[in-house]
Formats: structure tokens, sequence, C-alpha cells
């Protein structure tokens, strides 16, 4: 999702990334979201 479009102006899914210190390092590095149809990459 374009961030500039979301009511909270951020994006909706944040993967794992960065040094190892940092939090989004804990984060998930990949997630299943069944919503019917396929995404796509803009």
């Amino acid at each position: 999702m374009d961030p500039e479009k979301s009511s909270l102006g951020g994006n909706v899914i944040v993967l794992k990334g960065g040094p190892p210190e940092s939090f989004a390092n804990t984060l998930p590095q990949r997630v299943e979201i069944p919503v019917g149809y396929a995404a796509k990459k803009q």
C-alpha cells in the first residue's frame, strides 16, 4: 500500500531487516495473508 494513501500514513506490513540489535530485526521475514486474490507489485 502506498503510505500516502494509508489513513495512518504508513505501510501495511513491515518485515525483518536492519542491524541485529534493531527492532525491525525482531519482526518476521515472511508473512502470509489469505485475502482471496493475488497481490501485485507496484
